[in-house]
Order: structure tokens, then sequence, then C-alpha cells
């Protein structure tokens, strides 16, 4: 937003409050936000900033005339009636930061097809991907959208504008690859840094739960003792991808991760409040991409700690359990997410398009087999390659 710099927040203290700290129009801010969960405190820094725009009245000034206003205004507004309360706000924020430095001063009458070229065209040169440029795209026209609704500013009928992506398969971890990645995890010379507090073991673990959930890496990094359950986690709504409109996940463990939770809580005498993982993303992340130097898979950049998780629904697919049960292991709030991983179930498609093709032209419908669901991933099964 207008007039930030250098915004960010940080664990204080033994029980890891996070601080809030950024300039504002030369002002330096440092206030503690009185909680440790991270979105929480991303929140609590949005609507400090957002007090702190609502006090500039030649920013947050009304109409300027027939109810035009500029894209920078206009954001502000929005983001105070739509994207202020939402777990995206900080990324939205971030967006309308750059935007504003692109075309915050246009006057949004003015703000048509040829000003997303525009926009297009810097993001570019600032090394955005596509999928980038359409979430940036999408911030323009929500804020355009809600400054015609709400304030009555006349934008133009400007399209919904995103740019084609070419699809791609879904990356997933071979047997080979998994190999070689348990093999570096188990060598001492992976943990390279004390300060990081790393250990082999940690690594192991967090790749069996991983891969044996289907659980992103925030949603690893960010439960807490008391939310696992015997054979469930728990997570709120600021622990998760799609918190705004599902509200609390579950997590469902197969019973060899429930017990390597349950001997990890033991082992590091871990008491509620105490995150089971307590880690840094941005830190694994390193590791990870360090340690596909040193296996020698450099070059491929598809090959991210995401791909845990879409190894998760390949074997489940693989094991036989239907594209529906996929679906909520994975957490989706719809099928229709899911169908990137249809054609893993292209043989139970087919078969129920064949049971009801056969009863719905007056034929006797066939019993159809009982199969039986299988377990989650062992621990096992991803240490042998063979299994």
């Amino acid at each position: 937003m207008a007039g930030n710099v250098g915004e960010g927040i940080y664990p204080r203290g033994a029980k890891g409050i996070y601080w809030m700290q950024f300039r504002y129009n030369g002002h330096r801010i440092h206030e503690s936000t009185g909680t440790a969960m991270k979105a929480e405190a991303l929140k609590i820094m949005m609507k400090k900033k957002y007090s702190l725009m609502e006090q500039e009245e030649q920013v947050f000034a009304g109409p300027v005339h027939d109810g035009d206003m500029t894209f920078r205004a206009a954001g502000i507004k929005v983001f105070g009636i739509h994207f202020k309360d939402q777990r995206s706000s900080y990324v939205v924020s971030t967006q309308q930061g750059v935007l504003n430095q692109m075309i915050g001063d246009l006057m949004v009458s003015s703000i048509d097809a040829s000003v997303f070229s525009t926009v297009e065209t810097k993001l570019r040169n600032r090394g955005c991907s596509p999928n980038t440029i359409n979430k940036y795209f999408n911030t323009i026209n929500v804020t355009l959208e809600l400054a015609r609704k709400k304030f009555s500013a006349p934008c133009s009928p400007v399209p919904k504008v995103r740019l084609k992506i070419k699809k791609t398969s879904i990356r997933c971890i071979s047997k080979t690859e998994e190999e070689k990645i348990l093999k570096y995890m188990r060598t001492p010379k992976t943990v390279k840094h004390a300060r990081t507090g790393w250990t082999n073991r940690d690594l192991i673990e967090i790749y069996t739960i991983g891969i044996s959930t289907g659980m992103r890496r925030g949603e690893l990094f960010s439960f807490r003792v008391e939310q696992v359950n015997g054979q469930t986690i728990r997570l709120t709504p600021d622990q998760h991808k799609t918190g705004d409109t599902q509200g609390d996940k579950t997590i469902i463990l197969s019973e060899e991760a429930r017990d390597l939770i349950k001997v990890r809580i033991e082992r590091l005498k871990l008491k509620p409040g105490d995150k089971v993982f307590a880690y840094s993303l941005a830190a694994y992340t390193r590791l990870w991409d360090r340690m596909k130097e040193e296996i020698g898979l450099p070059a491929d950049e598809r090959l991210s700690p995401h791909c845990m998780r879409h190894t998760f629904a390949s074997r489940m697919a693989e094991k036989g359990m239907s594209i529906y049960h996929v679906s909520k292991m994975l957490g989706h709030t719809t099928v229709k997410t899911t169908e990137m991983y249809a054609h893993l179930f292209k043989d139970e498609l087919v078969e129920a398009m064949n049971r009801f093709s056969m009863s719905g032209m007056g034929g006797q419908e066939s019993s159809p087999p009982v199969t039986n669901v299988p377990p989650v991933i062992t621990e096992a099964a991803i240490v042998d390659p063979h299994i």
C-alpha cells in the first residue's frame, strides 16, 4: 500500500509472539501483535496499516469528480470493505503496493484493456510468471468491480483479463527419486548449520507426514500438539489455504502417521501450544533446493516440496481410492478442484460409465466389485522403494 517500505513481522521472546515493523510515510511502526500465530499477526499488521491509511485524508478522500477516483484511492477503499479481514490480506496488500507504483495515479474511469497490457509487460520484466500476473489482474478486477458497485465509480466495463496458461502434467516423486531423497536425508552431512536446529530424524519425519497425508507445507509447519486427536488433525481457518471459505479443516492420519506424531511429541516433550514441527517453511525450501542439487536434480524446478502432496494423491489413486475420497483427504472444497488428478482415475471413471450404461439401457446391472479402500501409505512403503 502507499507509503509502506521495509514491512514485516518476526517472532520474539520464548513464547514466539510476533512483532510488526514497517515504515509508513517516514515513521517507523514497531509494535507487538500479541499473538504467536503468524497468519493472525499478518492480519493485525494489515489492520494497523489500514487504520493509518484511513487517517490520510488526502489519499483516502472521497470521489474526485462524478464519483471518479484514483486507482490508489479505490484500492484503499476496497481493501477496507473486502480484503482487510481475509487470510490473503497481506498478499493483496503487497500486490496493491506494486500496482500503485504502476497505475496508482490513474483515474479508474481510464483503466481499460491497454492498462492491463502495460501491467503485464512491467510484471514480466520483474520476472513474474503467468500465474502470478493473473493474480495481479484479479486484484485489479476486484478493485474496479467493487469501486463501481460500492462507490458508484465510473469504471469502464473491463473484460475479465486473464493470461492463457499451458496446462502441465502433475509432477510426482518417482520411486527412484524417493530412494535418493531418503538416502540424502539419512546422511549426516544433511545438517550443515547448527543454528537451524534440523536433525536427520526431523527431515525423515517431515517427509513421511507430508507424503502420507498430502498436507501443504504451511499446514505441516503450523499445527500444534492440542490439534492432534487420534487419527485426525484439526486445522483452524488461519492455518490452511481455503480458511476464508471452508472454516476448520480436518487432516486424516494413517495409524503409522499417528504413531509417528505421538512418539515425536513424547520424545521432544512437547506441550499444548507447541508446534509439532516448529520449523521455518522458507528454511525447509532452501534445504530442499540444496538437496536437489546434491542428488543431481537442480534443473528440475517443478520438483518442489509441494510434489509430496501430488505424490500422495497419485498413490491413493493407484491403490484404488475414489476421486471423491481423495478430494476429501486433500481438503478440496469441491471435487472440481481435484479434477487436475482426473487422469489418475481413468479406470474408475470408465468403470462407473460402464455401470451407468448397463443400467440406463435397460440391461441388468452387474454387481460392482467389492474393493477395500487401502490405508494411507505407510512409512514402510515410503522407506522401501520396492513396496
